[in-house]
Parts: structure tokens; C-alpha cells; sequence
């Protein structure tokens, strides 16, 4: 049910029997765990490109003694023109009509075989694939099996030799163990094998053969009876996940926040689907505004696509100028070679992972140094959260931290060469379908590259209950949340899934009270229950919040069937216990949310002052101020940051000075305490301190007699400036006739009069001024005599 209304109260008195009281304590389970996915194997299926030798009489090994020309029938030529696995070369009947559509396998017929179905020589066949491997991290085990049959099934009649990389791994087949399932001819798929299967694992010794790069997988197939057979066969290497060793880079804890709270409070998240920031490389067209987050499918319009790491800012209380803490030890390094990112800490943790910290301020660096090894420990200070590169608001790209997490893939030591494929989220992949990144290829760098895929590094884990509700009721606790199920409120047995969320924002006036949670249930027979006959209550503790940001008489519980549209539950209040409380009877994705009390971003104006001639020309020293304001009832300026020209973003505390001569672009904007950021702001301005170099003449440079008439003068010569344009100025001594004069070897008019008592006449000044009022030391000077005397 919903409501628009709040019902705020003080206090309230629950009344409940000693027994049903003493079943809701014992009914409490709290059961924190890693991510299902985080402790799963991982399975990484290359793409094989399959040759085969030709089939002829002529185009075979030939032994007597079972596996004796192995090394002969490896140099067997690989032609290209042979199909393989694709309804095989040879197919005899007795199959044909068995094998489903789509069923691809190869077949052959035993040309030494005499009347008997199968004779003294064996035939051998060379079959050969080619796969590219990113990475061999963490690969523990290896199989080479059908795609249509379960488990580690490998139909082959009669033997099979395997190879990797040259080094011999397994053979498998009908004089090696294999086991007759006895199909008798009705085998459904891949029946040329005629019911024929080894195991087709390869174990974990044979990971040893792999490389990075591309590997060769060879099979040498015998053959001693009259026809044998393959059927289509595909790789699966079986990666185990690391051991979790990361933390949060910020003192969360020391802010009052819980891991899940904090590691919730996202930002900007991993796009699964294509993390492409850091290449440069584009997305593919209609996938540039939506992304795919660690929880799976379906696309959302959060923030933001292509992003390759977790941004994390205010809403997790890591602000701007807070200690940055390294997640885990190591050996850090210094880089302030990538311009988009700043400041930027690397940290080597000796595991294959590397941890990557951007946009950290000048001061509180571990070092400056590029190139420098600091071995630092876990929850050391690194840096200080701060703006550094291209951080642009307006948005949540503020202040901020980036965090990025990188494999070293191809175990070179160098992580800049798994820049983009070895970039993976510390969140893991938590969703039962398949993560789009490791799947994905390209091509950078001059290789053929794919993603990475991506486990649950954080040591602490992201709160989840599963737990089983009955008819009896029960009472769920997961941190915050509280769900307590009446009796009656199903008539079956329910699994319960309850897990932690994200924080989630409607818009920029809605948002939650920190991380969310959502909640399923299945009956036994897996179908999904949505609503309950009967109402149950959901309360979430709020107590370690700060609500200054929030309009308190706003504070609801919401619920959403999609994550997007929320609906406002009818809420109670209790703000001595700071508890919300709603009687709900659906299961969704539910939330504590308020309205923001600030939404409005503060303003600022740049005042410029010094000696101004022109508009934006200034003749001396310049000094910068910054005036920054929130609106009225706002939560107050945070900070304000600008940029000269093309440097980096600096943080503004007082009033800035600029002496050198030449043009500035001042960028500026300013952010509250609630995050709200302004639009950017610009002011420009140019210093010039030095005067123009002239030569001037007039012609004639003295007026006589004073009739009062207008008289043409020639104006001639030359002026420079090397700052920037000048003009020529007439300078009239009783500011009355001032022509404009647009370039020497222009005549211009003038008045021959002078006032009585001017004795020694009336001037004229001729003179170059530049555009920040700095007039050249030569001039030209017309004199309106006062009389004849000299």
C-alpha cells in the first residue's frame, strides 16, 4: 500500500506475549557471506579454430602397435580445405538418421581394414586448435569435452593423443578406459563415436602448458577397427577465484558507517559492459548511455558509461581533503602522466592485482616522485581525496575518489599492457547471467584482446540473508532492516533471499538514507512469491545517520519492482528510536528515503582588480577574489576550485595574485555541503605593463593664425607593441576636438584656436596607446600658437 503522507510520533508501546516474543528471538539469523559468485570457479571457453590432415589413403600414419607413430602422425601437413566438425568426412549410415540438427562431429572410414571389421594396422589422423589466452592466472584445472553431453565427456572410437603447446597431456579412448555407453546406434548426439567416451579431464597439471597469447591444442586420432569418430569438442579452463584482500581506500568507520553503507554508497559504477574509459576506445552505437552493473542484467542509466572503476564521494563521507588509506599492502608508485586522471598512487599488492587511486590533491602524496617504490601497509595514508585532472562538474564529478582495480593478465609485471582487458571489478559478478566484459573481444594495441573477469576482492563482506519462512512467521535482521513475517502471512514453506543494495536516487530532490535492500522468495518448487494474504512490517534503523542534508518531515520507507520507480509507503516515524516502520505485503526492493534539504547549488563571482584601461586589459598586477554564496537555507559552501588556463584544478582559499604579462582564462565553480555542484564559470582577462615603441611626426606642427578655421594635419610614422594591438590617440589639451585616427599616413583636421589667456598656445598630442592604457614615451605635439613670437 501506499500514501503520501508520513505519520510522525514520539513513541510507541508494543505489546507482545512472552511466548510468541521468545519464538521471534529465536527466529533472528544473520548471516553475512561473500557473494555466491565471489566463491564460485570461474569457466573461460576460448574460441577454437580447428585443421585437420587430409583424409586419403595416402594422407595417414599407418602402425601395428597401438600409439607407436605418435610423433609421425604430429608432422602429418594441416589442410585447411578439410572440414572438421561439420558432418565429418566419412558418415556411415548406420548414424546418419540419429544425429540431431546442429550436431556437428568428424568421421572417418579405415582404408586398411580387409574383410573384418578390424584388422592388425591402425590408422592415425592429426587434428589441431588454435586458441588466444589473455591471462593463465588462477587456472586450476582444464577439459577438453563435448558441448552436448554432460560432464567431462569426450566421444571418441577408438584413441586419442592430446597435445598442448607440443607437450604431451592425456590419451583417452577405447584402449585407454574409455566406457561404451551403448547406444547401439541411437546415441543422440555425436553417434559416430557408437556410444564410445573418456573423460575428458585434463587436470590441472596440464595448466603448466599454457601461454599467454595463442596456444595449439593437437589431437592425434587412431583408428583399429573399420570407422571411428569424434565428436565436437570445446575447451573450458576452470579459474579459481583470488582471496579477497582489499578494503575500502577511506576511513568509513571513523565517520560512523558500516562497510556495506559505505561500499554502497556508489557514485559512478563499473560498466560491465564495456570499461573502456581509460583506452580511449569507443562503444559500440546504443550502448554509449546505459550500463550494466556488478548485480547483472538489465541495463540502468546510472553513472556512467564505459567507466572503469568506482567513483566514491560525499554520500560515502570521503570529502574533499580526507586522509586517502591504501586498500591493501604493497609497493606504491607515483603518476601524473595521465592527464584525465590526476594526481594517480599505484599500488603493486604482489598478487597479480594492482589498485589504482586518482584525482588526489598536491599535498599529503606517500610521494611525488615518478618512478619511487614506497612499500606501504594496509590503511597507511596514501594521499587526500581531492579534484586533480579532468574533475568537471557539474554531477557527482566533484571531488571525489577513483578507484580502479587491474590483473596483471599476462603475469609480465606490467600492468600498463592489461590496460583495458585486465581491468576487473573488486564487486565481482553477482549474477546468474553471464558477465558481458570477459566476454567480450577486441582488438588494442595491435592484439586481439578480451575482458577480464572479475571477483568479490573486498575482505569484508556485502551483508545477505537466506533463511526459510514458514507459516509460523519469523523475524529477519540484516543490519538496518528489519522484516518481521506474522503468523499466517503464508501457508508454505518460503526460501528467503535478502540482500544488500545500492543507494538509489530518484531524482535530484529524492534520495535513500544509505544502502538499500532487496527481498525474493521462492516455494519449493522455485516459483517466485510477489505479495502476502497477510501484511508484515519492515523497520530500518537510521541512528548512525547524519539527516542535516534531509528534510526529516519527508523521511519514508519506498519500495520499487524495478529499481527505478519508487512508490512511497505509509511510514511511522519514531525519532526518539530513529526508526522507520511500514506494514507492507509485497516483496521488492525497498528503501529509506527523504527529500533533500539543499537542491540548490551555491554562486560565485570573480572580482578583478587592478589598473584597467580596455575591457579585459589590465596595465598592472592583477589580483583574483572569488566570492562564493549559498542560496538562503542552504547547508553552506563547501569548497570552490579554478584553473588557470590549462593547469590543473586548484582548491581556492584566498585571494590570488598574477603579475606576468600576458592573456589568463580563470575556470571557477563552487560546491556545497550537500554536493550540489555549480556550472562553470569563466572570467578572462590580459596583463600588459609595457608601453608601445613609436616614432611620430605631424605635418604642419604648428597652426597659425587662430581663425578658429579647421586646418588638415598629415600624421605619419610608425608604432609597435608586442602584447597586443595599439591605437593612435589625439590628445586635444581642451578635450573638445579628439579625431579618431586609424593608421598613420591618414590627415586629419584640427581647429586653429586657442584661448586668450593661454599663452603658451593650445596643444595638440599626438600619441600610440595599447589596450591597457600604456602610452608610448615618443609623441608628436601640435602647437596652436598663442602669437608670432618665438
Amino acid at each position: 500500500m501506499t500514501e503520501s503522507n508520513n505519520l510522525l510520533f514520539a513513541e510507541i508501546e508494543l505489546r507482545i506475549p512472552l511466548k510468541s516474543l521468545l519464538v521471534l528471538v529465536s527466529s533472528i539469523l544473520f548471516l553475512a557471506i561473500l557473494p555466491k559468485s565471489s566463491l564460485a570457479t570461474n569457466t573461460i571457453k576460448p574460441q577454437l579454430v580447428w585443421q585437420r590432415s587430409a583424409e586419403a589413403p595416402d594422407k595417414i600414419v599407418k602402425e601395428t602397435t597401438i600409439g607407436s607413430k605418435l610423433t609421425e602422425a604430429l608432422g602429418l601437413p594441416l589442410d585447411s580445405s578439410q572440414k572438421v566438425f561439420d558432418d565429418g568426412v566419412f558418415t556411415p549410415q548406420i548414424n546418419k538418421n540419429h544425429v540431431q540438427s546442429q550436431v556437428h562431429w568428424v568421421s572417418w572410414s579405415q582404408y586398411s581394414a580387409g574383410s573384418g571389421s578390424c584388422g592388425p594396422i591402425k590408422e592415425l589422423r592429426h587434428f589441431q586448435a588454435k586458441f588466444n589466452l589473455a591471462t593463465k592466472a588462477n587456472i586450476q584445472n582444464i577439459q577438453l569435452k563435448s558441448p552436448y553431453y554432460p560432464n567431462n565427456s569426450f566421444p571418441i572410437n577408438d584413441n586419442a593423443y592430446i597435445y598442448i603447446n607440443g607437450s604431451f597431456v592425456k590419451r583417452l579412448g577405447t584402449s585407454y578406459g574409455a566406457s561404451n555407453l551403448g547406444f547401439n546406434g541411437t546415441a543422440p548426439y555425436a553417434n559416430e563415436t557408437d556410444g564410445w567416451f573418456g573423460n575428458g579431464n585434463l587436470g590441472q597439471a596440464a595448466a603448466q602448458y599454457l601461454i599467454v597469447g595463442e596456444n595449439k591444442l593437437d589431437i592425434v586420432a587412431g583408428e583399429t577397427c573399420k570407422w571411428g569418430g569424434m565428436g565436437k569438442l570445446e575447451l573450458v579452463l576452470e579459474q579459481t577465484a583470488p582471496q579477497p584482500f582489499l578494503d575500502l581506500p577511506w576511513d568509513y568507520q571513523g565517520k560512523g558507517l558500516s562497510f556495506s553503507d559505505a561500499a554502497l554508497a556508489i557514485n559512478s559504477y563499473f560498466d560491465h559492459e564495456y570499461p573502456l574509459l581509460s583506452s580511449g576506445l569507443s562503444e559500440p552505437d546504443g550502448s554509449n548511455k546505459s550500463i550494466i552493473i556488478y548485480k547483472g542484467p538489465p541495463r540502468t542509466t546510472d553513472a556512467y558509461s564505459s567507466h572503469d572503476g568506482y567513483d566514491y564521494g560525499k554520500p560515502a563521507s570521503a570529502n574533499i581533503n580526507d586522509p586517502l588509506l591504501a586498500a591493501a599492502g604493497g609497493v606504491a608508485t607515483y603518476s601524473n602522466s595521465c592527464d584525465p586522471c590526476g594526481n594517480m598512487v599505484l599500488i603493486d599488492h604482489g598478487n597479480g592485482y594492482q589498485t589504482r587511486y586518482m584525482h588526489l590533491l598536491d599535498n599529503g602524496l606517500i610521494t611525488r616522485n615518478e618512478g619511487e617504490e614506497v612499500t606501504v601497509t594496509k590503511g597507511q595514508q596514501i594521499g587526500k581525496v581531492g579534484f586533480t585532472g579532468h574533475v568537471i562538474p557539474p554531477g557527482d564529478l566533484g571531488a571525489h575518489i577513483h578507484f580502479m582495480v587491474v590483473q596483471d593478465k599476462n603475469g609480465d609485471g606490467n600492468f600498463d599492457d592489461n590496460i583495458p582487458d585486465g581491468i576487473t571489478d573488486p564487486f565481482g559478478w553477482q549474477s546468474e547471467d553471464p558477465d558481458p566484459w570477459p566476454n567480450f573481444n577486441f582488438s588494442y594495441g595491435g592484439q586481439n584482446r578480451s575482458g577480464n573477469s572479475s571477483y568479490y576482492l573486498w575482505t569484508k563482506a556485502i551483508p545477505n540473508l537466506s533463511t526459510t519462512l514458514t507459516a509460523n512467521g519469523a523475524f529477519f535482521e540484516l543490519e538496518r532492516y528489519k522484516l518481521n513475517f506474522p503468523q499466517g502471512a503464508t501457508d508454505k514453506n518460503l526460501d528467503v533471499q535478502i540482500n544488500s543494495a545500492p543507494t538509489a536516487k530518484t531524482n535530484n530532490f529524492l534520495r535513500s538514507i544509505g544502502s538499500t535492500i532487496t527481498v525474493s522468495a521462492k516455494d519449493a518448487a522455485g516459483n517466485i512469491i510477489h505479495s502476502f494474504q497477510n501484511f508484515f512490517t519492515v523497520t530500518v534503523n537510521f541512528s548512525g545517520f547524519d539527516l542535516t542534508s534531509y528534510k526529516q518531515d519527508t523521511i519514508s520507507i519506498y519500495s520499487s519492482e524495478d529499481g527505478i520507480n519508487w512508490n512511497k509507503e505509509i511510514t511511522i516515524i519514531n525519532l526518539n528510536e530513529k526508526t522507520a516502520s511500514a506494514q507492507i505485503n509485497h516483496l521488492s526492493h525497498f528503501a529509506l528515503m527523504a527529500d533533500r534539504l539543499d537542491t540548490t547549488a551555491p554562486t560565485t563571482e570573480a572580482v578583478l582588480s587592478g589598473n584597467q584601461g580596455q575591457q579585459e586589459w589590465y596595465g598592472s598586477d592583477v589580483q583574483l577574489s572569488l566570492n562564493a554564496q549559498d542560496n538562503t537555507g542552504g547547508l553552506g559552501v563547501e569548497y570552490t576550485l579554478y584553473k588557470v588556463n590549462d593547469e590543473g584544478w586548484q582548491q581556492y582559499n584566498s585571494s590570488v595574485n598574477f603579475s606576468a604579462e600576458g592573456n589568463y582564462k580563470i575556470q571557477f565553480y563552487s560546491a556545497d555541503k550537500d554536493e550540489n555542484i555549480e556550472d562553470i564559470n569563466t572570467v578572462e582577462f590580459n596583463i600588459d605593463k609595457t608601453s608601445p615603441t613609436a616614432s611620430i611626426t605631424a605635418s604642419p606642427a604648428i597652426l597659425w593664425p587662430p581663425n578658429g578655421k579647421m586646418i588638415d594635419v598629415l600624421i605619419y610614422g610608425h608604432a609597435e607593441d608586442n602584447n597586443g594591438p595599439f591605437t593612435i590617440e589625439v590628445d586635444d589639451e581642451y578635450n573638445l576636438i579628439e579625431p579618431t585616427i586609424d593608421n598613420f599616413g591618414q590627415t586629419i583636421q584640427l581647429q586653429v584656436s586657442r584661448r586668450g589667456e593661454d599663452l603658451d598656445g593650445r596643444k595638440y598630442r599626438i600619441k600610440a596607446v595599447d589596450l591597457a592604457g600604456n602610452e608610448a614615451a615618443a609623441f608628436a605635439e601640435i602647437t596652436v600658437l598663442h602669437d608670432q613670437r618665438k
